[in-house]
């Protein structure tokens, strides 16, 4: 998977925006989700072809959310910039647009951040269609060893979360075929193995069981 940068610096409203602006053309675009990346580094992910929300399940294990903020700017054509409000303001302007930073932390590895940052103009697109993806370690790089959801009473299978994709496809699918039908056509959609999916009928209603997630 190609990495935009090999760095444990946090990037900047400069280095996100010449990021976003200026990578149209970058063949280090990631049309696939970066997986179980434990090293401190940068990607540009193509929203074209990976869905935002699915980036929280990049096999890692559990990233919590510890915070979203956002800011209001207004971007000239040569990427400069300027902060209108510290907070997410109506946008008048062509040129203005939300810079929304989320940071992450892992669940079992304090030290272990995952942070997406991504520039929305005022109908609410991603700009460009990239969004930036950093893991960063406060300290050295260490391994990160998958654990049975917290959750689990027996369960020993390495908890990793379901991408979001995957969840509404298989909801998708079990609500038009049989059971065995519906695997089949969500396996087209590469859950990590057919293993991991179980599910329950109740009340017409599919919940996954996260012991055993995707």
């Amino acid at each position: 998977m190609p990495s935009f940068e090999r760095t444990s610096r946090t990037y900047s409203k400069n280095d996100i925006i010449k990021a976003v602006f200026g990578s149209l053309d970058n063949k280090r675009l990631c049309t696939q989700l970066p997986m179980r990346v434990t090293y401190n580094g940068i990607f540009l992910i193509n929203t074209k072809y990976v869905n935002v929300k699915d980036i929280v399940a990049d096999g890692n294990g559990v990233f919590l959310n510890i915070g979203q903020p956002s800011v209001t700017v207004s971007v000239g054509s040569d990427m400069s910039f300027e902060v209108i409000a510290r907070s997410k303001q109506k946008l008048t302007e062509p040129n203005q647009f939300h810079l929304r930073r989320v940071y992450y932390r892992h669940s079992k590895k304090e030290k272990f951040f995952g942070r997406l940052y991504d520039i929305c103009d005022k109908e609410g697109n991603i700009v460009n269609d990239i969004v930036v993806l950093q893991y960063v370690w406060d300290g050295d790089e260490q391994k990160v060893k998958l654990m049975p959801h917290g959750n689990a009473k027996t369960a020993t299978m390495p908890y990793t979360a379901t991408k979001d994709s995957v969840r509404k496809r298989l909801q998708f699918n079990l609500g038009r075929h049989n059971l065995k039908e519906a695997i089949a056509r969500s396996l087209q959609f590469t859950p990590h193995n057919q293993q991991q999916i179980k599910f329950v009928m109740f009340n017409r209603q599919i919940i996954l069981l996260e012991n055993y997630d995707i």
